[in-house]
């Protein structure tokens, strides 16, 4: 009875070494994904007069000491706050290598988020960092 076990166990491991049933060759190489291109930003609803496509040097000399200072990766996240409003910019490199500029912002009222007018929050701010 061990000879049958012994022959038995034998028989699957040549059959396993040899492939067994359902292993094809080995697969190709995984093509490389391609590099992944900044998505199209939605614009501001209202135009901000020196923000969007501004440096964050820029920024700061206009408008003060940002509340929240966040760099992911490329991006970088500066938002403003002044007593009725809350501004956040979004900066991004334009192609690899270039200094990130400002390419979305969006303004919301500080105490609800509700909706503001960009230009009054940037007002605001700029007479704040003065």
């Amino acid at each position: 009875m061990r000879r049958a076990i012994a022959a038995s166990l034998l028989a699957l491991t040549a059959t396993a070494c040899a492939g067994g049933p359902g292993l094809g060759p080995p697969p190709a190489a995984m093509p490389r994904p391609a590099v992944a291109t900044m998505p199209a930003l939605p614009q501001a609803s209202e135009p901000l007069d020196g923000v969007i496509g501004a440096r964050a040097d820029e920024l700061l000399a206009a408008l003060g000491q940002p509340r929240i200072d966040l760099v992911e990766g490329d991006v970088r996240k500066l938002q403003f706050a002044a007593p009725q409003c809350v501004l956040d910019v979004y900066l991004y490199p334009s192609s690899a290598g270039a200094a990130p500029v400002a390419a979305y912002a969006e303004a919301r009222a500080r105490a609800d988020g509700g909706a503001v007018a960009s230009e009054d929050c940037l007002a605001a701010l700029r007479s704040a960092g003065q």
